[in-house]
């Protein structure tokens, strides 16, 4: 199995890319890209996981060698992410604390979210 270091060398070196050139492209220095080529940095940020796999046009599951199939996700899931309140509520069963949530208390937590988000913007 690949580790996160390799994947990252690996992926560079296909595109031919030198450790500066992804350095820029990642917005951080060669010195930070060689330390994640020799795994010296074991907790990665997960912000710094998706700029990785953007940038290399991989899934963040081959980065971490979760899979071995380099695609990102079809794009119908991740139209699926992208839900109407009716279809979530259509498609899913949310359970809480081991009981299925009624349709009146996951249209509750639907309207939380919402409001808890518009209240932070």
């Amino acid at each position: 199995m690949n580790t996160l270091g390799q994947r990252i060398k690996e992926l560079r070196t296909k595109k031919g890319w030198a450790q500066d050139e992804l350095a820029e492209r990642m917005g951080m220095n060669r010195v930070n890209i060689s330390n994640y080529e020799l795994d010296k940095i074991k907790n990665v940020p997960s912000e710094t996981l998706k700029k990785f796999a953007d940038v290399f046009g991989v899934s963040a599951d081959y980065l971490l060698g979760k899979t071995e199939n380099s695609d990102k996700p079809d794009s119908e899931f991740l139209q699926r992410l992208e839900l109407s309140e009716k279809d979530l509520l259509n498609q899913y069963t949310i359970v809480l604390d081991g009981k299925e949530l009624t349709e009146d208390e996951a249209r509750f937590v639907i309207a939380f979210l919402r409001t808890n988000r518009q209240l932070k913007n």
